[in-house]
């Protein structure tokens, strides 16, 4: 099996394109590269002899040459699985949409007080989108205004019509911000291939300062432990907004004790209508309530993703004979 071998360059392309098979994902060679898995997550160290893209397609066109792989259009998947080529394609048209509705909403949550960086994540973030889904945001807030940030993002995107709310089984094309962590602790507690995935995926939609993406890198290096490179865009998708002058004017008014005083009233309220919902208690959910880090996932697929994951590699290391 996978966990019995001295990982090669050709092995970590495999396991990188099986990760992304349970997704019905292709990519492209560019993608490969970027996501490519780290031999380290199998218990083998790091791999160390010297490669590069050039390398990594030389092992692409023999992985082809075997049977072991295919290609269409660019797009490189596990043999036999050509149709997910045009499923992506037809992804891609679905999340223009949704990518556009995203950007609105964050020009206008410019005017959300103490927001310092909005990251889409999910299928949101790489472009795997499909009719039904929402729209995932991670959302970095100032330290020690976690509960006053997140009551005026609510709010605005309330009014704009686009929050998907507690409770909401589809809700497709509503902002989920289902994520929120301050600069204060930028570290993610919980670590497994698939959350290291989606932070490669991250894309920056608004940020005050860039400062805050190479702080956010800095803190989550346990990520290159899963796959072998990782970088952030260091401009955001929306660089500024008329609506900053109403987030700067709040920030203003509560950044004292004022502020203060409303933070206490927004985490007590907040955190009661949390703790009360029943689908925190669920045993499928995970759902973390701190002064530094808020996440619900009620429905997380990771353990699904990842047990498909590891019987993917099983079944390729039987077919490749390793």
């Amino acid at each position: 099996g996978w966990y019995c071998f001295i990982m090669t360059l050709s092995d970590k392309i495999l396991a990188t394109l099986a990760y992304y098979d349970v997704l019905d994902f292709p990519l492209n060679k560019g993608e490969i590269w970027r996501y490519l898995v780290n031999s380290a997550y199998f218990g083998k160290g790091q791999y160390h002899e010297p490669y590069n893209e050039d390398n990594l397609l030389v092992e692409i066109g023999l992985l082809e040459r075997e049977k072991i792989i295919n290609r269409r259009d660019g797009f490189y998947f596990l043999f036999g699985r050509e149709y997910l080529v045009p499923l992506r394609q037809r992804k891609f048209e679905l999340w223009q949409k949704k990518w556009r509705l995203t950007l609105r909403a964050v020009r206008v949550l410019y005017a959300a007080p103490f927001v310092k960086a909005i990251f889409a994540s999910g299928s949101l973030a790489f472009r795997n989108t499909r009719e039904l889904s929402d729209l995932d945001v991670l959302i970095v807030v100032k330290s020690g205004r976690m509960w006053l940030s997140r009551l005026f993002i609510a709010f605005v995107l309330s009014i704009l019509g686009i929050r998907r709310k507690a409770g909401q089984q589809i809700a497709p094309d509503k902002i989920c911000p289902n994520h929120y962590i301050t600069d204060g602790l930028l570290t993610m507690p919980l670590v497994s291939m698939y959350i290291a995935q989606e932070y490669a995926n991250l894309v920056p939609l608004m940020f005050k300062n860039s400062k805050i993406i190479e702080e956010f890198i800095a803190a989550n290096l346990w990520v290159l432990k899963y796959i072998d490179t990782w970088r952030l865009p260091s401009i955001p998708a929306i660089k500024s907004s008329p609506w900053e002058v109403i987030g700067q004017f709040l920030e203003a008014l509560l950044n004292a004790k004022l502020g203060d005083y409303f933070e206490k009233i927004a985490r007590s309220y907040q955190r009661k209508r949390i703790l009360d919902n029943p689908i925190t208690r669920e045993q499928s959910a995970y759902v973390s309530v701190s002064d530094n880090a808020l996440a619900f996932h009620p429905n997380s697929p990771e353990v699904r993703i990842l047990t498909q994951y590891k019987a993917g590699l099983e079944k390729l290391g039987r077919r490749s004979g390793v």
